[in-house]
């Protein structure tokens, strides 16, 4: 009994059946900490990894607009090429002290006009220039290789004041024919006008052939640079959930795998996801209808600048100055046109010339739509499985990235009106255009539109140095400046090295519509087959200027950073361009290496170093000329990753802090502006709400313009 009290008294062992009791319920909280923290981690790494995916996507997007818009940036330089030629090289023959600010007697700029400005006087004779290049010290050859210009001749003497009469010495009467002196001055007076006569017939020809020869190369070199431009954004608008990146690869295949491989296996296993493009939404892709438009997101800048040159009216007695307008029309072709060589190509480059026509139209490239914005958006549903889960739960994430800060170009108009298709304002108003030089905008390409507008001054080549330039090149400072350089004893000066831009070397026969392959702009040595100091004079001209700067994505390095990319990748094929592929404005693909690689960069290096300043001053005179690679590194940059809104001064905009050249060349990567830290060039990458992109009051238009952008995501999405 005692041993039975004892044991009935006994309290050992009671917190174990309370354990045991209670211990399913404690598994059961245990469970529910597993699985709201597993479900938790998933739903993080889901959001993670979707971010990432569609941070990925808007940086291929990103790349793609890099790219296009550096190659809208060799458009503009070609334009501005063309209208450095024909003001420089045109008027360089102008021999009027006081006219002119270059002095032809003293061979020095006139002091009261050597100044930013226009001339005080004759401003309006600037506005419309008249075209003349037979004048030394330009050689001029005909096809045969013989020299047609005498080194003292000039006749473009007075185009500034309309033109000079030359009145021509008469052939001597002879009454004694049988002193032979007299007979052989008669003989040699008249091979004398013979010899007048005839490159008085010759210099309209060669006036005409001239400025034509650099006006439809133009026009073909932005023939091949355009339908690049219209069949990369075709790329970039591939379909609803797709695009193609600057590789050729699928964008949505490159969102997959980095989506698969920032996932957890839970979550990979059982993951199905969605890809927006943003350029193929609402209206924004629209309906090109051929290779050469683009889509509705880009809208082309087309315009029909006028260009004016000296014809002569030639007799045994005088020569006539003849002004006329290039073009295609009959009356305005050169007047002699002595040989079947001379009729030939004045048939041939007159085809190209005159109201522009698809695909040989004018334009100054292309304007983006901002009320069609970039953007990716990744959405992700899985369901992990997860240990002690009594049911599968589902998961959703969603992101959205866009592409910001670069610049495709500038709009022609400084508004952009909700729903319009391009910018918006008038071809007279000059305080409604952003490059208030730049020639009238065409409404379609195929109609000139308001005769008054496109008969005006506003109609010749010329452009904006800086924001806000209203005379570009008709400023008597940097026009004095070119043409004393032109004048340079060092820089001899030979027409004929343009040729190659439109015709084959060795048969002179013209490669019709561009198809160049060596795709050189600048002048190249036609019978040195060498670079001739002209070519870098050309190149510093051309360079970045404080408007490029400011409207345009610049890489100083294309060659390197995109455009190998676009030689050996696969997008071309893809999106079936099959014209040859140019470079910047100096390249040469004739097969020197060094010419290939010829880009921005070197067109800055020319003018930093390569110009000594008693032939440009860039000091003090052209200071518009930007002068270091780096300046171009204008576009936004966060101080880090973290911080979207401080940026520090002076390190970023127009600085680099660590460059390529810094890293052994056998371990460099391409990187934008070829700057691994600071400043950038072209578009960024950022992640953005969905709420914004379905925003109603967005100012993307102008300060005047106010809305949505037409491609917002399905509210379902």
């Amino acid at each position: 009994m005692k041993s039975f009290f004892k044991i009935s008294r006994n309290e050992k062992g009671q917190v174990a059946i309370f354990v045991a009791l209670i211990f399913q319920l404690l598994f059961l909280f245990f469970a529910m900490i597993i699985n709201v923290g597993l479900l938790v981690h998933h739903k993080i790494n889901l959001q993670n990894s979707v971010d990432l995916a569609a941070y990925y996507g808007a940086m291929k997007q990103a790349e793609m607009l890099n790219a296009m818009a550096h190659v809208n940036y060799q458009i503009r330089q070609s334009w501005k090429l063309l209208a450095w030629r024909y003001r420089v090289v045109g008027t360089g023959g102008a021999d009027e002290p006081g006219l002119t600010p270059f002095n032809h007697r003293t061979m020095q700029l006139d002091p009261g006009l050597d100044q930013e400005g226009a001339h005080p006087r004759i401003a309006e004779t600037y506005k419309r220039p008249v075209f003349c290049g037979m004048y030394s010290p330009l050689k001029v050859f005909d096809v045969n290789g013989e020299v047609r210009s005498d080194k003292d001749e000039n006749l473009c003497k007075g185009i500034l004041s309309g033109g000079s009469r030359v009145n021509l010495f008469t052939v001597p009467k002879i009454s004694a024919a049988f002193i032979s002196l007299a007979s052989i001055a008669s003989v040699f007076t008249r091979q004398m006008l013979g010899n007048i006569t005839d490159r008085c017939q010759w210099s309209g020809y060669f006036n005409f052939t001239t400025l034509s020869t650099w006006v439809v190369g133009f026009n073909f070199d932005q023939l091949t640079r355009r339908l690049l431009i219209a069949k990369m954004a075709k790329g970039l608008s591939l379909s609803t959930d797709d695009f193609l990146d600057i590789d050729g690869e699928s964008g949505k295949e490159g969102i997959k795998n980095t989506l698969m491989n920032n996932l957890t296996e839970a979550n990979r296993d059982s993951v199905e996801f969605e890809v927006l493009n943003g350029f193929r939404q609402g209206e924004c892709y629209g309906n090109p209808a051929n290779e050469f438009d683009p889509p509705a997101w880009l809208s082309e800048i087309a315009f029909y600048p006028g260009f004016i040159y000296q014809d002569n009216i030639c007799s045994d007695k005088q020569i006539t100055p003849d002004v006329k307008l290039l073009s295609q029309e009959p009356k305005d072709l050169p007047q002699y046109q002595t040989n079947q060589f001379q009729k030939e190509t004045v048939s041939q480059l007159s085809t190209f010339l005159g109201v522009p026509s698809a695909p040989y139209q004018y334009t100054l490239g292309f304007e983006k739509n901002p009320w069609c914005m970039g953007y990716v958006g990744v959405k992700a549903k899985s369901k992990p499985k997860i240990p002690f889960s009594p049911a599968d739960f589902e998961l959703t994430a969603r992101a959205f990235a866009k592409p910001f800060g670069g610049k495709i170009g500038p709009w022609y108009f400084k508004n952009w009106p909700s729903g319009s298709t391009r910018s918006s304002g008038s071809n007279e108003n000059l305080d409604e255009k952003i490059d208030p030089l730049a020639p009238p905008r065409l409404n379609d390409p195929n109609q000139i539109g308001d005769p008054k507008t496109f008969q005006s001054e506003m109609r010749a080549a010329n452009y904006s140095r800086f924001p806000g330039d209203r005379l570009g090149l008709m400023s008597m400072q940097p026009l004095g400046q070119y043409i004393k350089a032109l004048h340079d004893k060092n820089v001899p000066i030979v027409i004929n090295d343009w040729d190659h831009i439109l015709f084959d070397r060795s048969s002179q026969s013209m490669l019709i519509a561009g198809k160049n392959p060596i795709g050189d702009m600048l002048a190249w040595g036609w019978t040195s087959n060498q670079r001739p100091p002209l070519r870098e004079i050309e190149a510093a001209a051309v360079a970045p200027d404080q408007f490029d700067i400011t409207y345009y994505s610049i890489d100083s390095n294309f060659y390197e950073n995109y455009f190998k990319r676009l030689k050996d990748g696969k997008l071309l094929q893809k999106i079936g361009y099959t014209w040859p592929l140019r470079g910047d404005i100096g390249s040469r693909f004739d097969g020197t290496a060094e010419l290939e690689k010829f880009s921005v960069k070197d067109q800055i290096e020319i003018v930093k170093t390569k110009i000594p300043q008693q032939l440009l001053d860039h000091d003090s005179k052209l200071t518009h000329v930007v002068r270091d690679p780096f300046q171009l590194l204008t576009s936004w940059n966060s101080k880090d990753l973290l911080d979207y809104t401080t940026i520090p001064e002076g390190k970023y905009f127009g600085g680099c802090l660590k460059s390529v050249n810094e890293i052994p060349s056998d371990k460099r990567s391409p990187y934008p502006g070829d700057c691994i830290l600071g400043g950038r060039t072209g578009y960024s990458v950022k992640l953005i709400s969905s709420d914004y992109l379905r925003s109603r009051d967005l100012e993307l238009g102008g300060p005047t313009s106010r809305g949505s952008i037409i491609n917002a995501p399905d509210p379902t999405w």
